[in-house]
């Protein structure tokens, strides 16, 4: 029989008690027998509503706690529909199992989760199911549903029967976290109103009030405040709720707060006012509300930056309440002490804006009072910084336009900054520009005000082309010197530029302080043919005996020298050869990688790789102090005597840069050398000659008495042992005859 072919279902779903009746009288069927969707007739007569089948379903012993396929029984169908009358005739019925639960979840958390005030109150009001009350499902009680669902009758309803008020669900949120969250007011009204709820209790590292502000909702906010009581209580971080509205932009609460006397001047943890927090958010409102009030405009916080609210607003970009308090009387020019570094302090918030290249903040500054020619601790303007951080044209001509001036005196110019080669690399289109702007072209422009100022002009740092011919056509002088009497021709950078000097009446063999010639400083193979072909002396010695065949440092340049007439036997005061000066050079600077060659090109042009300076020190003595190992494997491959003891009885492996660190790694190279021989020569085994290459990287070493190698040491004590296995192998056949 199917479904629709049976008497009871077809009785029940037509509501046709009487059908019913007669059908049971016959007891044709089962009361408890299942549909195909595995319901009972009880179950149907529910989900439809009718009262009077459900009763005579209910008085002909239809099981009242049979499950659905979804485990359902008929009081949470009833529950879950709304229907009083058939919740309150379940109820009444003693053998109703109130516990069997749909999944855990009760006929209450249904209710309130539909909205079913009447079945909230049935369900309360019934001794038997007073305990859903705090009934957890999901994670969540009855009260934090109907929060959640903003069922403010079924809530009051709730909290008449006292349930844990203070109760978190799985996230941690109470009934009233919940409300707030959701912004629902009379919620949050309601459940105030009992004095057993905690609004001081942090969730999420916030109080009930901080996350009212977060939502932006006024009237819960002053609902909380009115509750919390103390306004100047503080959290950890030293805010209180005047602070955090303040920091929300909450003009209604903040005002309100204000009213009931909450202190203008309470200061953080880190000694921010409210007026701090409002500049460093750009509520202006809340920041006028604050100033009308008796807010200090020039007060500074207390923790390490000791900033004015001003200086806030512009480091966090708020200009509209930054104009504001301007416009009160905020000092625009004030000291900035947010700078990262000792020697950017004393500047003004247009330094700061410089800095950071932000034109609009840099206009905005001026036009509002700020001085373009205010100085930083180490003497550099705005306009310093502007070129120093790559700023754009426009603005460096706007501050210019303003008055600022080109030739400041301690600090740097801002041509110098635009000369520099740090801070983003030489621009030569900002130093061209301010050139034409009128810079002093034969002004110091790096001067700082203290010992290591080197008190150049332009023309000794430019470094292109086109700025050089531009600050000659300026007028600059081509002759000019620095403090160690250096001309632009010492440093100058490319061919192009010695060139263009030269043309201009650059003194090719000008000395400076310590007597060297733009030829002493020369490098690049291009320059010291221009300056060889314009008569550079190729033997100019400076104060020290040097020429510029001892401050050769890749070997293209040497044989240029020395094709030109260089003294290559020509020493120093000190007695130093020119391969004594290539022994010393700093491995260190990356302008040096090649004089491991130059050595090389002395040695094979007849420099004796043992020449001794006035102190007794051959160039491998200077390797061991230089600990230029390029030049020391250069020295050894060649013959370098590792046991020649100096004036002073120091061998090289003695010859330390840093003794108290130590033995430098060519100390352990030239000791690792000497003991190869002593391994070979006593036969000291194959494994640990191995060894000690490794850290010798020398093979062609010569033993300093002998003059032989390695390769002959070894050889010989092949052969001798050969002459030992012979001369024995004779003696025995004597013995046998």
């Amino acid at each position: 029989m199917s479904y629709f072919d049976s008497p009871l279902f077809a009785a029940v779903e037509s509501n046709d008690i009487s059908s019913l009746s007669t059908i049971m009288q016959n007891k044709l069927v089962n009361m408890n027998e299942l549909n195909p969707c595995g319901k009972t007739s009880l179950h149907i007569a529910v989900e439809k509503g009718f009262l009077e089948l459900t009763k005579k379903l209910i008085d002909l012993n239809s099981n009242i706690n049979a499950l659905t396929p979804d485990e359902k029984t008929p009081l949470l169908i009833a529950a879950e529909g709304g229907n009083v009358a058939l919740v309150k005739l379940l109820l009444e019925q003693p053998n109703l199992d109130v516990n069997r639960l749909h999944h855990g979840k009760t006929p209450l958390h249904i209710a309130c989760e539909k909205g079913h005030t009447d079945i909230v109150k049935v369900l309360l009001a019934d001794n038997c199911c007073s305990h859903f009350i705090n009934t957890y499902f999901n994670g969540k009680a009855p009260i934090h549903i109907a929060s959640e669902y903003g069922q403010t009758e079924i809530l009051s309803d709730l909290l008449e029967k006292e349930p844990d008020v203070n109760a978190v669900d799985d996230d941690g949120c109470t009934s009233l976290w919940i409300s707030i969250k959701n912004n629902l007011e009379e919620c949050v009204q309601i459940l105030l109103k009992d004095e057993r709820v905690d609004v001081k209790t942090r969730h999420f590292n916030q109080t009930p009030l901080e996350r009212a502000l977060k939502e932006k909702n006024t009237n819960i906010s002053k609902l909380i405040i009115d509750r919390v009581g103390d306004i100047e209580i503080s959290d950890e971080d030293g805010l209180n709720p005047f602070h955090r509205a303040v920091d929300a932009g909450m003009l209604d609460v903040v005002d309100y707060l204000i009213k009931k006397g909450a202190n203008i001047h309470s200061k953080t943890k880190n000694g921010n006012t409210p007026l701090h927090i409002a500049a460093k958010h750009g509520h202006t409102e809340v920041a006028k509300l604050l100033v009308e009030n008796g807010a200090d405009i020039h007060a500074r916080s207390e923790n390490y930056y000791k900033a004015t609210p001003l200086q806030y607003a512009i480091k966090c970009k708020k200009l509209e309440v930054a104009k504001f308090l301007i416009s009160e009387g905020s000092d625009v020019n004030a000291y900035d002490p947010l700078a990262h570094y000792a020697r950017n302090r004393g500047g003004t918030l247009l330094h700061y804006a410089a800095r950071d290249t932000d034109d609009k903040l840099i206009r905005f500054l001026v036009e509002n009072g700020a001085d373009v020619n205010a100085t930083e601790n180490d003497g550099r303007t705005p306009l310093c910084l502007l070129v120093k951080h790559n700023g754009s044209l426009d603005t460096m001509r706007y501050l210019i336009e303003k008055g600022a001036t080109l030739n400041n005196a301690r600090g740097g110019t801002p041509l110098y900054w635009a000369m520099r080669q740090d801070y983003g690399g030489y621009d030569p289109k900002a130093a061209d520009f301010l050139i034409k702007m009128g810079t002093d072209v034969n002004s110091c422009i790096d001067y700082h005000g203290d010992e290591w100022d080197q008190m150049r002009t332009a023309l000794h740092l430019a470094r292109h082309l086109s700025t050089v011919k531009l600050l000659i056509d300026k007028g600059a002088n081509v002759n000019a010197m620095d403090k160690l009497l250096n001309t632009p021709l010492h440093s100058a950078w490319t061919p192009s530029i010695t060139k263009c000097l030269i043309q201009h009446g650059a003194e090719v063999n000008a000395s400076n302080a310590s007597g060297d010639t733009p030829l002493h400083f020369v490098q690049n193979f291009h320059i010291a043919k221009a300056l060889i072909e314009k008569g550079g002396n190729v033997n100019a010695c400076n104060n020290e005996g040097i020429t510029p065949l001892h401050t050769a440092r890749n070997a293209a340049v040497a044989k240029l020298l020395l094709e030109n007439g260089a003294e290559l036997k020509a020493v120093t005061k000190d007695g130093k050869s020119v391969l004594h000066t290539a022994a010393e050079a700093d491995i260190m600077d990356s302008r040096f990688k090649g004089v491991p060659g130059v050595a090389e090109f002395f040695l094979q042009n007849g420099i004796d790789v043992d020449t001794v300076d006035n102190f007794g020190n051959t160039p491998l003595h200077l390797c061991g102090i230089s600990e230029n190992l390029g030049v020391a494997n250069v020295l050894l491959d060649n013959g370098a005597k590792i046991n020649v003891r100096n004036k002073s009885n120091k061998r090289p492996i003695e010859m330390n840069r840093y003794p108290d660190f130590g033995n430098s790694y060519l100390s352990r190279k030239l000791s690792a050398v000497d003991q190869i021989f002593t391994a070979v020569i006593h036969n000291e085994g194959i494994e640990k000659v191995k060894s000690l290459l490794k850290i010798a990287e020398v093979v062609n070493q010569k033993q300093d008495d002998s003059r032989l190698t390695l390769l002959h040491h070894a050889v010989s004590e092949i052969i001798k042992q050969f002459y030992d296995f012979f001369y024995k192998k004779k003696l025995a056949q004597e013995a046998l005859s």
